[in-house]
């Protein structure tokens, strides 16, 4: 089991009647938002301890929730992330979730 294989957020989107797809995410392809650099190193040590974590969520490239767990995957020299990309959705409805999981 990779630190990504934890999948909490399945339910979620099921719930909502999100439609997404599970893949591995280039991270070079990605917008990622700054973040806290305590958390990111926090994220980072996890990840090295192979912590199951959840997968980033991305809507048209864009990281809704997972920026810290994004950036430490680029200061771990990893290139690719499972992610939860977003097909269709509901797009106030996905800031609310992202503002919520911040």
């Amino acid at each position: 089991m990779r630190w990504y294989d934890y999948e909490p957020d399945e339910q979620m989107f099921e719930l909502l009647d999100i439609s997404f797809v599970r893949r591995m995410v280039p991270l070079a392809t990605l917008k990622i938002i700054e973040s806290d650099e305590l958390m990111t190193k926090l994220y980072r040590n996890l990840m090295q301890s192979n912590t199951p974590l959840p997968r980033i969520t991305v809507e048209n490239g864009v990281v809704l929730d997972g920026n810290h767990r994004a950036k430490a995957a680029l200061e771990l020299g990893e290139t690719e992330i499972g992610a939860y990309v977003i097909q269709d959705s509901n797009a106030k409805l996905m800031q609310e979730i992202s503002r919520k999981h911040s």
